[in-house]
């Protein structure tokens, strides 16, 4: 009966699918940031996809980053041959496509809001108290080590 009961109230469907592809394959001409240099955040790069990138895939097979470029640009610098990426059916109609494209990255954008100090300092210490030297969460955190130290002891 529990199981009956977990699949009668699972979620539905997003439309989405994740697939792995290749970077290089992936169409991000169409953004509306029209300038990004990747290779002025080595940390960016380093740390590689860690979410995956949203795209939509066109009648022709095409897959067209809606949001990560950032990511996929990374990604390519980085040297990377699969990155995650969720993807939907992109509209037959072009302007309704361009529509949701330019609105869906501008959203997107706005939306993302930097850590705190505060809630930096906290992951930190978290990370301190996982059991992770100075040196570790200097590394994984691409962060000075004396910023460690000082959030440590803050923390």
């Amino acid at each position: 009966m529990t199981t009956t009961m977990a699949a009668q109230s699972a979620p539905t469907s997003t439309g989405y699918t994740l697939v792995d592809a290749d970077p290089h394959a992936l169409d991000i001409t169409a953004n509306v940031r029209d300038g990004v240099d990747i290779t002025a955040d080595p940390e960016f790069v380093a740390h590689g996809v860690l979410q995956a990138v949203s795209a939509v895939r066109r009648a022709d097979g095409t897959l067209v980053v809606h949001d990560g470029q950032r990511r996929t640009l990374g990604a390519r610098e980085a040297g990377l041959t699969s990155i995650p990426v969720m993807v939907r059916e992109q509209s037959d109609d072009e302007k309704a496509a361009g529509i949701e494209r330019i609105t869906e990255q501008v959203v997107s954008n706005d939306q993302r809001e930097d850590l705190t100090t505060g809630q930096r300092a906290a992951a930190v210490t978290g990370l301190l108290d996982l059991g992770l030297n100075v040196q570790k969460v200097a590394t994984a955190l691409h962060v000075p080590k004396a910023y460690v130290e000082k959030a440590g002891r803050a923390g």
